[in-house]
């Protein structure tokens, strides 16, 4: 079975100090507030867990940091993602440094929107396809969808990955197979 896209588990959601107001246009789209969390389904039947962790306010916008928990949710695998007026970034993943930090999610997202993701070993041109309608077994969703080709890690790959207001990754595929599923969000804490 393929191997999900790293940056796809990170994206399943994401601080403990208060950070300074996000836009609302790229909150919408990574939660930035500390016990926010994430339980997916791995697609192999083990979940995967996410929780954010800490804040910390920058001139560039909210450095977020997410942590795995348990033995399904990759405990001890750390990632540093940038929330921002002009997107969601990943600056760090399980111990390697994006530099520079690999744009997720371009926003304002619109249909058509494209741009590259150079991050560690995955080199993929993400392109937006629109807003859709995804149902997960964490509830129904409006998302935006962004498509992903090109490799990662020596491998060509084909992915999709939706993300919802509020909630951050719903959903992804890789090769038309559903890799991983929200099966619960719970929202940080004020």
């Amino acid at each position: 079975m393929p191997r999900a896209l790293p940056v796809l588990a990170v994206l399943a959601l994401l601080p403990a100090v208060h950070a300074a107001p996000v836009p609302k246009s790229a909150e919408a789209y990574f939660p930035t507030k500390v016990g926010a969390r994430w339980v997916y389904d791995g697609g192999d039947g083990k979940e995967e867990v996410k929780t954010v962790t800490k804040t910390e306010a920058t001139a560039d916008g909210v450095m977020v940091t997410v942590a795995g928990e348990g033995p399904g949710g990759r405990a001890g695998d750390t990632s540093t993602v940038r929330v921002a007026r002009d997107g969601v970034f990943v600056h760090a993943e399980r111990g390697e440094t994006f530099d520079p930090p690999a744009c997720l999610l371009k926003l304002p997202a619109g249909a058509g929107d494209a741009w590259d993701f150079l991050g560690g070993k995955e080199k993929l041109r993400m392109t937006v396809a629109g807003v859709e309608a995804v149902e997960v077994p964490a509830g129904k969703y409006t998302a935006v969808r962004v498509d992903m080709t090109g490799t990662a890690g020596g491998t060509t790959v084909k992915a999709t990955g939706w993300y919802a207001p509020g909630v951050g990754l719903v959903k992804a595929t890789q090769g038309g197979k559903t890799v991983t599923v929200l099966k619960s969000f719970t929202p940080g804490r004020d």
